[in-house]
Formats: C-alpha cells, sequence, structure tokens
C-alpha cells in the first residue's frame, strides 16, 4: 500500500451476521493525485486462483474463498513467495491504472 502518499486511508473490516462465518474487510484510500495502489494478503497457506476476482486457501483439509472486488477500476492480481525462513506467499491486487480513490472490498468465506 502507499499509506506515507495517501490524503486519507483507511481499513474496516465487519464480520456479516446474516451470512454466518463471512468476514469482509474494506481498504480505502484518497489521493490529490493519481497514485498506484494495491492490497495484499500474506498466507503460510496452499491457494490457487479460482476466478479473475476469486482466490481458495487452504491448509489442512480446510479452506476459505476469498472474493477481491472493486467498482473504481480493474484489479490485476500478482503473487511472490516472501524470502524469509519462513516463506510465506504474498497475494497482491494492483488496480491496472492509477487511481484518485480506491476501495478494494475483500470477502472471506468458508469454502
Amino acid at each position: 500500500m502507499v499509506a506515507a502518499l495517501a490524503d486519507k486511508q483507511s481499513n474496516d473490516s465487519t464480520r456479516g451476521r446474516s451470512i454466518p462465518r463471512q468476514y469482509v474487510v474494506v481498504d480505502e484510500a484518497q489521493f490529490s493525485r493519481t497514485e498506484t495502489f494495491e492490497t495484499a494478503l500474506i498466507t503460510f497457506a496452499d491457494w490457487e486462483q479460482t476466478g479473475r476476482d476469486r482466490i481458495r486457501i487452504s491448509r489442512n483439509g480446510s479452506a476459505i474463498d476469498v472474493e477481491i472486488t472493486s467498482d473504481d477500476g480493474d484489479l490485476v492480481m500478482d503473487s511472490c513467495v516472501i524470502e524469509e525462513s519462513s516463506k510465506p506467499s504474498r497475494l497482491a491486487w494492483q488496480f491496472a491504472e492509477p487511481v484518485r480513490s480506491a476501495r478494494v472490498r475483500i470477502t472471506v468465506k468458508p469454502s
């Protein structure tokens, strides 16, 4: 994320009551000029991309489905392994074009 450049940035999360065990994270930022913006998840578990805006993260027979969406532009996914002793994966979504405002919604549900 580009927190140092953002005029306003927030990260909110809610747990859904109408859909059992759903968790939503909203990552937002506003800039005075267009900037690149990305949000990321870090995982030690196995993962696979199951759709344009969906991934499944699994470990030891359990899994969660994650949906990443935004009305502010197209998101492009990228991933890498963080080369440290534990080697987690960094899963990132960046807007295809620079934005003045960004709102990315990450919805997590049991698979």
